[in-house]
């Protein structure tokens, strides 16, 4: 899957350049992988020298990794790199000992085989049958010994397309094995980011639920004329650990409609947007023409309509702007369609605020200067019931409100 670095904003006026977005470490305060084992299995390709920013990745997370290495994997990257990575020592050939058993026996539930990078060879052999090696006599045993198996290809984007592999990489997601979709870039098929590969680790613990979710977040421009506009302020992050968790936790389709600060992953159909119109008349062709089980609002919304100027303002003179109050998005949902939504509220602490009886609210302070931090005091109002105001990062407040969420539908 290609990967996109820049949401292009389309404005009425023409063409406009988009917020340019990176990965800025959002995943820190995310400790999700506390108590799993990661067998690491690390294929030679070159793409090998990724690896040990991985491992520490997966550590950061919470994860425990112990790494296996084919000799061939050792021609390019060394062991000591890899030992100093994991701290843990290099599993790189079997013995009487049997390891390729012992090291999946103790909690089986809480071990994942990782093959990163997998090369053309290796998802050959796998599909084959074929175990003439340690990674492959470790993937034989693991899948018949029911272990969550997850492959992140890498190799020549010809290689990773052509039809006898294809065929190979189906087999294999028939037999149950999770495959990543490599980022396709510079004619390759590269390893996904850490990110993507900590996601999967954790959606393979549990099943995918059929279930289609739409997410609108980021922050919208009200034009006053073909240069200017009002915004509001979102980073989107929000938007993004909404979409991992949903991800993570079974959903089947996941579109989000807006903008971030921050690259999508890339399991998620985006419907890039920036123009306060565009969020609404995007999100009701979408609702319309496409089946969803739920919706969440987080988005910086304007709440207000205004008729902007086809040419651009003198600004040599004074201006007055007339803004006229809009309907809410959430609103025209709700009347529209049947479906559960969930809202989000940004407002001053101390002001009085209540959900209806079929509302689901998430409500935040401008007070504790939330917008672009990692975490902040969040209270959730659930069909007029409030509960306790908590101090939470973003990717547990997330992570409670998608479980909320599943339960509702």
């Amino acid at each position: 899957m290609e990967r996109e670095n820049c949401v292009p904003r389309e404005a009425e006026y023409g063409l406009c350049s988009g917020d340019c977005m990176s990965r800025m470490g959002i995943f820190k305060e995310d400790k999700s992988l506390v108590g799993e084992t990661i067998i690491f299995a690390m294929g030679a390709s070159i793409s090998i020298y990724r690896v040990p920013d991985i491992i520490r990745d997966l550590r950061e997370a919470g994860a425990s990794v112990l790494p296996v290495m084919s000799q061939t994997s050792l021609t390019l990257i060394t062991k000591t790199t890899i030992q100093w990575a994991a701290e843990a020592d290099v599993l790189d050939n079997l013995s009487g000992k049997m390891e390729h058993i012992n090291i999946f026996e103790n909690e089986p539930e809480k071990k994942v085989f990782l093959v990163c990078p997998a090369t053309y060879d290796q998802i050959g052999k796998f599909a084959s049958g074929i175990a003439d090696g340690i990674i492959d006599t470790m993937f034989a045993y693991a899948l018949g010994h029911g272990i969550r198996i997850i492959i992140v290809p890498a190799m020549h984007l010809d290689m990773y397309g052509n039809t006898i592999i294809t065929q190979n990489i189906e087999k294999l997601r028939k037999a149950g094995v999770t495959i990543l979709e490599p980022i396709i870039a510079d004619e390759k098929a590269k390893i996904q980011d850490s990110e993507e590969i900590i996601d999967a680790i954790i959606r393979s613990g549990t099943k995918n639920n059929g279930k289609n979710i739409l997410i609108i977040s980021g922050r919208s421009e009200l034009p006053i004329d073909p240069v200017r506009s009002i915004t509001n302020r979102s980073s989107g992050t929000t938007g993004i650990w909404l979409s991992r968790w949903a991800y993570r936790s079974g959903f089947n389709k996941i579109t989000l409609i807006g903008n971030a600060s921050e690259v999508f992953p890339a399991y998620v159909t985006l419907k890039a947007c920036y123009l306060n119109k565009d969020f609404y008349s995007i999100a009701m062709d979408e609702l319309k023409n496409s089946h969803y089980d739920c919706v969440i609002v987080s988005a910086a919304l304007s709440d207000y309509e205004f008729e902007a100027s086809k040419e651009k303002i003198d600004s040599s003179k004074n201006l007055s702007l007339v803004l006229k109050p809009s309907k809410k998005l959430k609103d025209i949902i709700k009347e529209q369609f049947k479906i559960p939504i969930i809202s989000f509220k940004l407002t001053h602490r101390g002001k009085d605020i209540t959900a209806e009886k079929n509302e689901i609210m998430v409500v935040n302070y401008i007070e504790d200067n939330i917008i672009g931090s990692e975490s902040g005091k969040y209270k959730f109002l659930i069909r007029g019931r409030e509960e306790k105001e908590e101090l939470m990062t973003k990717s547990s407040m997330a992570q409670r409100l998608i479980n909320m969420l599943q339960g509702e539908i």
